[in-house]
């Protein structure tokens, strides 16, 4: 734990930290994530209008999984504040792809711009390679997110192919662009400044 109670962060960035959740997060997550503009372009597991009790749940939820094993999702937060600013996690695959993981991330809006995710993306993609047995990521971008889709490219996510009609948010239905980096054959060499907690 660092000194105000909140779990050592896992990695110590320029622009933010990426740390595991605790409760006293709930009001952070709450206020950035009640967000129109960052819920569309997510699963409907990350609801609109999002509340504390969404916040809730979403860290006990977390606080299971770390219990009974690795911690999968964790807090973007502000260096200085420690405050919650996004989100980064996996979701483990299944079967016959246990070997793989669906990574997913988020951002508070008055903080996209910044290159927050364009540090964080990368930075936590190696920690996955060097503290899970994970062996392929990938993610999947709602048409329209152009942004997200150049993130991932930067951080040498590859494009794979698309899912034609594959999502039906709010009403419309889109296709799903699907991006995916192995262990084996990454060739982007993250080069920034980062201190790691494991």
């Amino acid at each position: 734990m660092a000194q105000n109670g909140t779990p050592a962060p896992i990695l110590t960035l320029t622009l933010s930290k990426i740390r595991e959740h605790v409760p006293s997060d709930a009001a952070a997550i709450a206020r950035q994530c009640n967000n129109r503009n960052i819920s569309q372009w997510l699963t409907n597991a990350f609801p609109h209008p999002y509340t504390n009790q969404d916040a809730h749940d979403w860290i006990n939820r977390n606080i299971s999984i770390a219990a009974d094993g690795p911690p999968q999702n964790f807090l973007i937060v502000d260096p200085t504040t420690d405050s919650a600013i996004g989100g980064i996690g996996i979701k483990p695959g299944e079967d016959v792809s246990t070997h793989t993981a669906e990574i997913g991330y988020w951002l508070g809006e008055e903080y996209w711009g910044q290159g927050i995710i364009s540090e964080v993306l990368p930075a936590f993609t190696h920690w996955v390679w060097r503290n899970t047995e994970v062996e392929r990521l990938w993610a999947g971008v709602f048409d329209g997110n152009g942004a997200s889709r150049r993130l991932l490219e930067k951080a040498g996510y590859r494009y794979e192919g698309s899912m034609r009609g594959h999502v039906r948010k709010e009403g419309i239905v889109k296709d799903l662009h699907i991006y995916g980096m192995t262990k084996a054959d990454t060739t982007y060499e993250w080069s920034g400044s980062v201190s790691e907690t494991s």
